[in-house]
């Protein structure tokens, strides 16, 4: 933990540097202090089919969208989960002037439902 999976619209493709972005992001979790780094999860997916505001995608890039969902397992206070999406933010918006809307979202796991398997 934690999987960081960035959601983002397809038309920002041509603005987005996904690996620049991953790579930030994978460095501000390390920043935060509460991660190992072989723990650090980080994937991105664009969506070609999706509204904003009750509007259909538009062609043009400026009405876009960036989410990062961080998932991560319970345990943590409020403090710590406020601060993460402080640094996620910032390691985000930068990356992202494109978009019309960028937003993080700290995601809790709950350790009794989670199940992993290592090869």
């Amino acid at each position: 933990m934690p999987h960081l999976v960035i959601d983002y619209a397809d038309s920002l493709a041509p603005s987005l540097d996904m690996d620049a972005i991953m790579d930030d992001l994978h460095a501000a979790a390390m920043q935060s202090g509460l991660f190992k780094e072989s723990d650090i999860k980080v994937r991105a997916e664009s969506w070609r089919h999706w509204r904003l505001a009750g509007n259909q995608a538009p062609l043009a890039h400026k009405h876009g969208f960036v989410n990062l969902h961080c998932h991560q397992l319970e345990g943590r206070s409020d403090d710590d989960k406020s601060r993460l999406a402080d640094i996620l933010m910032e390691a985000l918006k930068p990356h992202c002037e494109a978009a019309r809307e960028v937003s993080v979202e700290i995601v809790e796991i709950t350790r009794a439902t989670y199940r992993k398997h290592k090869a």
